[in-house]
């Protein structure tokens, strides 16, 4: 995870995908506004290829009821990638398809926020996802750990 040198916290990055100018534009500066370091991508490969090459803590999703198979491939490609699985993914919904949202969820999409949005609400999912990407990470460091202890023994 990156931090800012200097400061007390780590400083989360988050990686805004939407393919509407003006939802990326809102997204990226209410998360401006609330502290985080926001980057955003207008597609689905685009947003791949940003989360390849740069450590993202979170990935805010924009599920368009016109372009539900985007939001989908995305997740897909997210999860079934052994380095990217583990960023937490929220989905953010003007629809609110019962059906669309099962699938974000059945296909790993971490949560799920209706619009209009409470920047309360997304501040404290954010936060939640985060705390238990730093939980699986130290369960991880811990399995290691303990393998390591018995392959010494």
């Amino acid at each position: 995870m990156r931090s800012d040198v200097g400061m007390a916290a780590p400083v989360e990055w988050v990686l805004v995908v939407a393919s509407e100018a003006t939802e990326r534009m809102l997204l990226f500066r209410l998360l401006e506004r609330e502290g985080y370091h926001a980057t955003v991508a207008d597609d689905v490969d685009a947003a791949v290829e940003l989360l390849r090459t740069e450590p993202f803590d979170v990935v805010i999703l924009h599920l368009k009821a016109s372009e539900p198979d985007d939001t989908y491939s995305l997740l897909e490609r997210v999860k079934s990638d052994r380095l990217l699985r583990d960023t937490p993914v929220i989905v953010i919904s003007a629809v609110a398809e019962p059906e669309s949202v099962a699938r974000c969820l059945h296909l790993g999409a971490d949560d799920c926020l209706f619009k209009p949005g409470d920047p309360a609400l997304l501040g404290a999912r954010i936060a939640t996802s985060l705390e238990k990407r730093r939980l699986r990470e130290r369960e991880a460091d811990y399995l290691e750990v303990m393998d390591q202890d018995r392959a010494g023994q």
